[in-house]
């Protein structure tokens, strides 16, 4: 067994459309593969790593906690820093976190390399980068990140999510 995190759209469904739900396991037949085309139920076992598979149009996402049992398969990609990413034969569903537990989660991340992954692929509100900010303020390189990664999107942001949150 191996414990990690999945992200989904806000429908609760895979990148390929299969819904999945929070107390349910589910599981595939054949051999386990890793990649676009495998076989198998694909997970992060650290947190920062996944948003590396979230739409990038996707402002409303889901992470899961999850198990993964059966047949497991590791794949790392080093020329990323992605590490232990994972393939299964079985998945259970957890529980899904709020964005406040992430936020909170990453905040107390210690390695430097998930923070990284972190800001440069999750998007964060103005209140969120300020948080990081005070935080990191002197780490010069996650400082750094920030600006780049996070303070330059944030108009991006505010335009396609915060604006359409407003006429729901």
């Amino acid at each position: 067994m191996q414990e990690g995190y999945k992200i989904f759209n806000s429908k609760q469904e895979n990148r390929y459309g299969y819904k999945m739900e929070a107390g349910k396991t589910y599981s595939v037949e054949g051999n386990i593969s890793y990649g676009n085309f495998g076989n198998g139920y694909h997970f992060c076992k650290k947190l920062s790593d996944v948003f590396r598979f979230k739409d990038t149009k996707d402002f409303d996402f889901l992470v899961a906690r999850v198990i993964g049992s059966g047949k497991i398969i590791t794949y790392n990609d080093d020329y990323y820093g992605y590490y232990d990413l994972f393939s299964s034969e079985k998945i259970f569903i957890k529980d899904f976190l709020s964005r406040e537990e992430i936020i909170m989660q990453m905040l107390n991340e210690t390695n430097i390399l998930s923070l990284k992954n972190f800001i440069t692929t999750f998007t964060m509100t103005k209140e969120e980068i300020a948080l990081f900010k005070e935080k990191f303020k002197t780490n010069k390189e996650i400082m750094n990140l920030i600006s780049y990664y996070q303070e330059r999107n944030l108009e991006v942001y505010e335009k396609n999510y915060l604006k359409r949150r407003t006429y729901e």
